[in-house]
């Protein structure tokens, strides 16, 4: 690759499009000359960024409570700070995921001379109004060189939802866990059937389907033996405990909080749930893959539906269920009674994640339709 590179994120904090910027920064930073993590506070992540990875702190991003007045005042500060150190650092090519330092980024990428690539972490209908209404402007076009879909389907949704010109403009190359570190664990006797899900825990993501899915299990259905697990913070942790608790499944139900290495958790799951909506390759589902763990996916709608079944592609390696809390409760039922074809789906899950999610594989790929 031999280049100097940089990388441009809002924050280093516990979330998908951080995570996944970060590991991008330790295995691009392995053939690059040289290649800067930028980001501001918090910085919960950086611990798991390589040596080989130099950092430089700015702040693109007014915080969580997302204030545009506090923005559009930060901005001219962002952009001036961004086109000194590409100049000084003599960047050659930027990456960015999230349209807060996205913006700053891709104007002061264009005054500097940076080739500038935007990878968008999430699918149009979960997206904010700010990130909506700037590309329906289709102002991001005439800064960004590609855009980088992380599926079939993403790759789509540019042309049709975010105002991409054509498919030229575009660079499909599939999302990347580490294979290596997410891993099936050894066989064992288990006494209980574990089901959950490791995520931010936002409104959209919707976890409240599964606890009101594990309700049903417990209560109508009489369900003995299956333990709930969900990994994760968020603005929605504390209305998820007090749903746990109207529903009478609180003290069943183990919250873990944040988690900082969800390839120590996963393993452990024998089904991992997904009911966020766009649910489009995240992050932590195919890191569920990875660790041999099918999934469950809810949709809504066909387009939804469609999405789920670009992150499982062809193989048999989970299952789709309409997003009703009685609906995913009968499958989860259903396939607690059926180990044999669970056991099946494992080994398909194992194997959908080596040809198509692998870290490595797809991160090269991504270096070469990007190197020029």
């Amino acid at each position: 690759m031999s280049k100097n590179l940089a990388i441009v994120i809002n924050t280093l904090e516990m979330g998908g499009a951080e995570r996944y910027a970060v590991q991008l920064a330790n295995q691009m930073s392995k053939s690059a000359d040289a290649l800067t993590l930028i980001a501001g506070k918090p910085m919960n992540l950086m611990s798991g960024l390589s040596k080989n990875c130099r950092f430089k702190e700015i702040t693109t991003y007014p915080g969580k409570k997302f204030a545009f007045f506090k923005y559009l005042v930060l901005l001219p500060v962002s952009i001036i700070q961004l086109i000194y150190f590409f100049r000084k650092n003599k960047i050659d090519a930027v990456y960015t995921f999230l349209p807060a330092s996205g913006l700053p980024t891709w104007i002061a990428g264009k005054l500097a001379g940076v080739l500038v690539y935007y990878f968008p972490m999430h699918g149009f209908e979960v997206s904010s109004t700010f990130e909506r209404v700037l590309h329906e402007s289709r102002f991001p076009n005439l800064f960004i060189k590609k855009f980088i879909a992380g599926s079939d389907y993403l790759a789509r949704e540019l042309i049709s939802e975010w105002g991409v010109p054509s498919m030229d403009r575009v660079v499909e190359c599939g999302m990347g866990i580490d294979t290596k570190r997410f891993i099936p664990e050894e066989k064992h006797e288990k006494k209980k059937f574990t089901i959950g899900c490791v995520s931010r825990l936002s409104r959209e993501k919707q976890v409240d389907l599964l606890i009101k899915a594990y309700s049903i299990l417990l209560n109508e259905f009489k369900t003995e033996n299956i333990e709930l697990v969900i990994g994760g913070d968020g603005v929605e942790f504390q209305n998820l405990q007090n749903l746990a608790n109207e529903l009478g499944v609180f003290e069943k139900i183990r919250f873990l909080g944040m988690v900082k290495e969800s390839y120590s958790v996963l393993p452990k799951f024998d089904l991992y749930i997904q009911t966020t909506k766009n649910p489009n390759i995240g992050l932590s589902a195919i890191e569920a893959l990875s660790c041999g763990v099918p999934l469950v996916i809810a949709y809504r709608n066909e387009k939804e539906k469609d999405m789920a079944q670009d992150t499982l592609k062809n193989f048999d390696a989970g299952w789709l269920v309409e997003a009703d809390a009685k609906n995913i409760a009968e499958k989860i039922l259903d396939i607690f009674e059926n180990p044999e074809i669970l056991n099946e789906k494992k080994k398909q899950a194992r194997v959908l994640a080596l040809e198509k999610y692998d870290f490595e594989t797809n991160v090269s790929r991504f270096v070469s339709l990007t190197s020029n």
